[in-house]
């Protein structure tokens, strides 16, 4: 089964944090990595 969730997607960022954004989504895919979990307060 694949599902993705995304809370905050690309639309709900702003520079400098959509190119950091991308680069880690970018990493993490390239890593093949099944599950990703970031929580911030």
């Amino acid at each position: 089964m694949e599902f993705g969730i995304e809370v905050l997607s690309p639309v709900n960022k702003r520079e400098p944090g959509l190119t950091n954004y991308r680069q880690k989504r970018r990493r993490l895919y390239q890593a093949r990595v099944h599950l990703t979990v970031d929580i911030y307060k």
